[in-house]
């Protein structure tokens, strides 16, 4: 029954009642009381009205700035053989369209036009112009990463506090950069300057194999991605180190099979391979995801005297 059959219910009991009874002033409170259910019935009429229009303003304003945000305006600039390829990998992944700006290495470092945009001249580079009024210049990849989840992906490929892998996720995304890379590189640099035979380079050797180990065994316990089951961006941010990474200092994965088996997975990855023939399409990405390993890069070679 509709809220108006019901005050024309009770209208006509009352009316009723006032003609057994005789009554005036029964049926004066009657009347009184029709009116007052019919105010009562616009009232609630109104404020349904005002809800519905509310309701509409804000699907409207959600709408447009969605629509605002669906359309970032971002440049890479990618310096060739290098740490770029994360942040195309991860553009390429969460469907975000970019700009791609390359450039080669001169000889083994970042040319002049490169080091214009940033003053460190490292790469990668994001340059954000989708608010004109506020540009935004961003290095380090692992900045960039988070900058760009959390700013136009709504956090995808991220886990969030609430999540059970959480701490997993943030331990294994800053381990890349934090400790993997470092002691890599020191690694190579100890080889150049000291030989092998010396205790600074066995004790950075020491350390990698540690590293090595403790990944190969986080992917033996997941038997998937690093933060669990699900792929994120903290494999995003360790690629690099298994793959061309080692054009500047050789790591034989041959004794570490989960990392083999996880650079399968990378590599069978639509994104990743989109990522890869665009910004180094002349790289032998196959040769990256194997267990000896692409060759290394000529002039870093030559830098730390391995040529």
């Amino acid at each position: 029954m509709c809220r108006n059959d019901e005050i024309h219910r009770k209208v006509s009991v009352s009316i009723r009642r006032v003609g057994k009874s005789g009554s005036a002033s029964t049926k004066s409170t009657a009347q009184t009381r029709a009116q007052h259910l019919g105010h009562e019935d616009h009232s609630r009429s109104t404020e349904v009205k005002l809800l519905r229009h509310s309701l509409t303003n804000n699907s409207v304003s959600k709408h447009s700035s969605q629509s605002t945000m669906a359309s970032p305006k971002l440049i890479v600039h990618h310096l060739q053989v290098g740490q770029g390829e994360r942040i195309l990998w991860l553009l390429e992944e969460l469907g975000i369209p970019y700009e791609l700006k390359l450039y080669e290495r001169s000889p083994l470092l970042s040319p002049p036009d490169l080091q214009a945009v940033y003053p460190m001249g490292a790469s990668p580079v994001l340059e954000d112009f989708t608010d004109p009024n506020n540009p935004v210049v961003l290095a380090e990849s692992g900045a960039i990463c988070e900058y760009i989840i959390h700013k136009y992906a709504d956090g995808r490929l991220a886990l969030p506090p609430s999540h059970k892998n959480f701490a997993d996720y943030l331990y294994w995304f800053h381990f890349s950069n934090a400790t993997l890379m470092s002691n890599i590189f020191r690694r190579g640099m100890a080889r150049g300057m000291v030989g092998e035979n010396d205790p600074r380079y066995q004790g950075n050797a020491s350390r990698v194999a540690k590293a090595l180990n403790h990944v190969n065994n986080r992917l033996k316990t997941t038997g998937a991605w690093f933060a669990g089951d699900e792929f994120t961006a903290a494999d995003v941010m360790l690629g690099f180190c298994f793959t061309t990474m080692r054009q500047f200092e050789p790591i034989d994965l041959t004794e570490y099979e989960e990392i083999l088996a996880w650079n399968q997975r990378i590599g069978g990855r639509e994104a990743y391979k989109r990522a890869m023939k665009k910004g180094d399409p002349n790289l032998d990405i196959e040769a990256g995801l194997s267990a000896k390993g692409p060759p290394m890069h000529e002039a870093f070679a030559k830098a730390v005297g391995r040529k």
